[in-house]
């Protein structure tokens, strides 16, 4: 029989997978993060943390229950776990692919200590659908913010779960400081915003370790880790939760960037000052509003936003009458110019009317709100490199600060990364198709016809980079819209 208070001397387990295991299972539901970096030995703290917590449950009188160990997709499941665990386990019980309860899994020979199912989150549904005691998910910040419709979060917690009155159901996770859920994740263990995902500070534990504090790295992994450079270096190896690898915006700072609107704006906003509006529609997904003010400098504020989904378009053009000011004056409403032209209907045999037509008949003839427009729906990179000019600074463009309440439009900049297929594949650079762009986009519908006047200037004043990346942008888009037309005048569609 195996013994539990053994087990972490046994695997030769460093001090901070011992602190962590212990902190992890120090209280009804703890929800941890252990490293933080690069070869830290995460994956293996995981799989020790399971038969530890499996130890625990049996020593305390419930026998034969099941650990579920996770990773976000099939191929790193496989060489995380799958094909560690038969080796480090070597004796101890026998990996089924598909086992007819437990489907993919690690059986013990001793049936007290139960089993570890092995899951990729993939699907969602299958993860949810595995009922457990407790739960380890390799490379967490792999996985967005929220999977098939729901917070990723409570989606990862739903299956800990048990009819009997067991001691303990934690929740661990392993991740470098970087990949499309780097936001999120930092959000709760690292800045302790925890309100938002109802966890509490005692129950919300992080262990951060490099690769100095794996007992089992080698010379060479720690050397591998030393020759990455820029944002690899910062985060694999020291660990540095500041921006992920391949940021849209790595600028983005709160010091810089943000302001409290009380101190910037105590009497209000002047009159006479310029104020833009940008809004994206969305039901299923959340609609976003955002507001702007231009002060005569030509910085620009974003002083006000509106977020939320499964809102009709009604209600929405309400909030949008409801939050604006009694003494502010709209010069223009920008919006996606899908909403001329897409209806909203309760039958679908009839066309129902426009989406715009809801806002006009809230906001028509209220002299608060000025023109309504088409935002910007042409080449999706200068779309977003509008957030470029208006994010960096002294480059000759506006300079832009973020009330600090506006809460999803700095999360949404701060987890945008670009999406690694790149031009070179043929693919237009763009956001990762994972990432929520909701207020990004109400944010360039409202702020690229402000800053066009600016466009006239060389790009060089621009980053480097972003200016190579907007000329070999501009190439693509024309050869696209040549290739169309060529292919339209031969009848190809």
């Amino acid at each position: 029989m195996i013994e539990v208070a053994d087990w972490l001397d046994f695997r030769t387990s460093s001090a901070k997978q011992i602190e962590f295991c212990h902190r992890v299972c120090s209280c009804r539901q703890g929800v941890g993060l252990y490293g933080g970096s690069g070869g830290s030995g995460k994956s293996y703290t995981l799989r020790t943390l399971a038969v530890y917590v499996l130890g625990l449950i049996r020593d305390a009188g419930y026998p034969g229950q099941r650990f579920m160990l996770s990773c976000s997709t099939y191929d790193l499941l496989r060489d995380r776990h799958i094909a560690k665990i038969a080796t480090e386990f070597a004796g101890m019980g026998e990996y089924r692919e598909s086992h007819k309860i437990h489907g993919r899994s690690f059986i013990f020979d001793d049936r007290s200590l139960g089993v570890i199912a092995l899951r990729n989150l993939d699907d969602p549904g299958k993860y949810r659908g595995t009922e457990c005691i407790g739960s380890g998910v390799d490379e967490l910040t792999e996985l967005p913010v929220s999977m098939a419709g729901e917070d990723t979060l409570s989606t990862l917690l739903y299956p800990i779960r048990s009819p009997l009155d067991v001691p303990i159901l934690p929740f661990a996770a392993g991740s470098n400081p970087d990949g499309i859920g780097w936001q999120w994740v930092k959000q709760i263990w690292i800045d302790r915003d925890l309100e938002p995902f109802k966890l509490s500070e005692e129950q919300t534990i992080f262990v951060q370790a490099l690769v100095h504090d794996n007992p089992h790295a080698t010379p060479e992994m720690i050397a591998n880790l030393q020759r990455l450079t820029g944002h690899l270096y910062e985060s694999r190896y020291l660990g540095n939760w500041d921006a992920p690898q391949g940021a849209r915006w790595p600028q983005l700072n709160r010091q810089v960037h943000q302001f409290k609107f009380k101190d910037r704006f105590p009497y209000g906003i002047p009159e006479g000052w310029r104020i833009v509006f940008g809004g994206d529609w969305g039901k299923r997904a959340p609609y976003c509003a955002l507001w702007f003010v231009i002060d005569p400098n030509k910085d620009i504020f974003c002083f006000r936003e509106d977020y939320q989904a499964e809102l009709d378009t009604d209600v929405q053009a309400q909030r949008v009458k409801n939050l604006t000011g009694g003494n502010e004056r709209i010069s223009a409403l920008r919006f996606d110019p899908s909403m001329w032209s897409a209806t909203q209907s309760l039958k679908v045999s009839e066309p129902g009317p426009t989406l715009i037509s809801f806002y006009e008949k809230e906001l028509n003839g209220d002299p608060r709100f000025g023109s309504f427009e088409k935002g910007y729906k042409g080449s999706r990179f200068v779309a977003l490199s509008t957030w470029d000019k208006v994010l960096s600074r002294g480059n000759g463009y506006p300079d832009l600060y973020i009330e600090e309440g506006c809460v999803n439009l700095w999360r949404e900049l701060s987890a945008a990364i670009w999406d690694t297929r790149g031009i070179l594949s043929g693919k237009r650079e763009d956001l990762d198709p994972r990432c929520e762009d909701h207020a990004i986009t109400a944010g360039y519908y409202a702020l690229h016809a402000e800053i066009e006047p600016y466009a006239s200037k060389e790009l060089p004043e621009l980053d480097p980079v972003l200016a190579n990346r907007l000329r070999h942008q501009e190439i693509y888009d024309r050869s696209v819209a040549s290739l169309t037309k060529r292919s339209t005048l031969f009848g190809r569609r």
